[in-house]
């Protein structure tokens, strides 16, 4: 009886093992299912010292990662210096000639400029300077007038513009840019060096109406000089009248005013004096040429 007991007992135990083996490897399957096939490893054999081969696993290799492209740097931007001021700047203003006195006339200096289109600079406060001496450029008018007051500013010059510098005292007390009528200012004033005579003149078309006598008064005067009532008077009759009246319509110094609007009423040229003796050696000097900051801007020896 209990050998019989004990063979169920063993027949019990076997079935139970079968049974739990087969439920594992049905359960493992269902598992693969979901997740799907483990990833395989490559496999290589080596062979040991007792010549025996032996399987070694190897995972295999990751796919490489795709490089990004190189980003493209951008070319460095051109820095554009802003141009150097013509005041600032050496030769835009500079010493084109230096005069020694003479007896008949004063010493002076020439400035001319180096300037584009749209440049203009302050001369007024500059310094010239001698291996003697040195002086400051004053101001002048620049728009010079026989029927106001003539006001005195800045210098500037233009493109073009040139300026002389006199080393005396000025007739009319005063320094100026020349313009078509400052001619006129011959008969009123001594200057050394004399002005420009580039007052207009008229066309002969507007004159030949008149008495001979008169066209050829008309034709006789210089430009820039004013009819001599002295001889317009001593014309007689009615040529002698219609003679006079136009005379004085149209060849006055105001007339010469009209055309002050005119883009080439005004000068390139400015006359300075500076009331004071030549700083310059009568023989050999060295002219330097300073601006308001003391920077050297220009020099001229002789």
């Amino acid at each position: 009886m209990y050998a019989y007991t004990m063979i169920s007992r063993t027949i019990f135990i076997v079935i139970l093992l079968v049974a739990v083996f087969f439920g594992l490897s049905w359960a493992v399957s269902s598992i693969q299912n979901i997740i799907g096939p483990v990833p395989s490893e490559s496999t290589a054999t080596s062979t040991d010292s007792n010549g025996v081969e032996r399987e070694s696993s190897e995972p295999e290799p990751e796919p490489a990662q795709q490089q990004e492209p190189p980003a493209v740097e951008s070319p460095p931007q051109e820095v554009i210096e802003p141009p150097t001021p013509p005041e600032a700047r050496e030769g835009a203003v500079y010493v084109s000639r230096v005069s020694r006195p003479s007896y008949s006339r004063p010493g002076y200096v020439q400035l001319r400029t180096k300037l584009s289109e749209d440049e203009r600079v302050i001369i007024t406060g500059w310094r010239i300077e001698s291996n003697t001496g040195s002086m400051i450029i004053p101001q002048a008018v620049p728009r010079y007038t026989f029927f106001g007051q003539n006001v005195n500013e800045d210098i500037v010059l233009e493109r073009g513009d040139y300026a002389y510098i006199y080393f005396e005292k000025s007739p009319i007390s005063k320094s100026f840019r020349l313009n078509q009528c400052t001619g006129y200012l011959n008969a009123r004033a001594d200057f050394s060096l004399v002005l420009p005579n580039n007052c207009p003149q008229l066309s002969r078309d507007s004159y030949q109406h008149l008495s001979g006598d008169c066209q050829n008064y008309i034709r006789r005067l210089r430009r820039c000089e004013l009819p001599d009532p002295n001889i317009t008077n001593a014309f007689l009759g009615e040529d002698g009248n219609e003679c006079r009246a136009f005379i004085n319509k149209n060849i006055t110094i105001a007339v010469c005013y009209q055309r002050v609007n005119e883009s080439d009423f005004f000068s390139n040229e400015w006359r300075v004096w500076v009331n004071r003796g030549t700083i310059f050696d009568s023989s050999h000097d060295w002219a330097r040429l300073y601006n308001t900051d003391g920077m050297l801007i220009d020099e001229y020896t002789y």
